[in-house]
């Protein structure tokens, strides 16, 4: 069993039909334009960028900590020298000076230690601490 449209119905759906079809013949158009094309390539390349640059803000990131973690070991070993040195100046006993001259010896180590640390860090040159 057929159905029938009246013909005012069939000339909108045809009409339809052909609307349908002009959209499809311009989606198409617009997905094979050159532009369409580059802009794929720059949205890929845009992607790209942004995950290289969380990738190296991390690094970054990361570097910092560690730097702050050399600095803070650096004023600790500063300032145990700078105790040392006061006590030595202040002190009478030779026993007490030998000490703090040893202990003054190994502090002096463990900041060479600090400091190669510290130079050793490729992103130190980052900081702002200058």
């Amino acid at each position: 069993m057929g159905l029938k449209a009246a013909p005012a119905d069939q000339e909108l759906l045809l009409e339809l039909h052909d609307h349908d079809t002009q959209m499809q013949r311009l989606d198409h158009q617009l997905r094979t334009l050159p532009e369409y094309a580059q802009l794929s390539a720059l949205e890929s390349e845009a992607q790209e960028v942004r995950r290289t640059a969380a990738e190296q803000l991390g690094q970054l990131e990361d570097a910092q900590a560690e730097l702050g973690r050399v600095e803070a070991d650096v004023a600790v070993v500063e300032a145990r020298m700078e105790r040392d040195r006061g006590r030595l100046a202040s002190t009478s006993s030779v026993k007490d000076v030998q000490a703090l001259e040893q202990e003054l010896a190994h502090t002096k180590r463990s900041d060479v230690a600090v400091d190669d640390r510290e130079d050793d860090d490729p992103y130190a040159r980052w900081s702002d601490k200058d």
